[in-house]
């Protein structure tokens, strides 16, 4: 799950995640701050 954020920042199109609730718990935080002030 983590190689996918950074895929889908190359993306011209609004991505939205979602999984089931095992992959809700996963820490993706640090992940996802990291390429919003990257600014994906």
């Amino acid at each position: 799950m983590r190689f996918v954020p950074p895929m889908a920042a190359l993306s011209n199109t609004k991505v939205t995640f979602d999984g089931d609730e095992a992959a809700r718990r996963r820490p993706m935080k640090t992940t996802i701050d990291s390429l919003r002030g990257l600014g994906g």
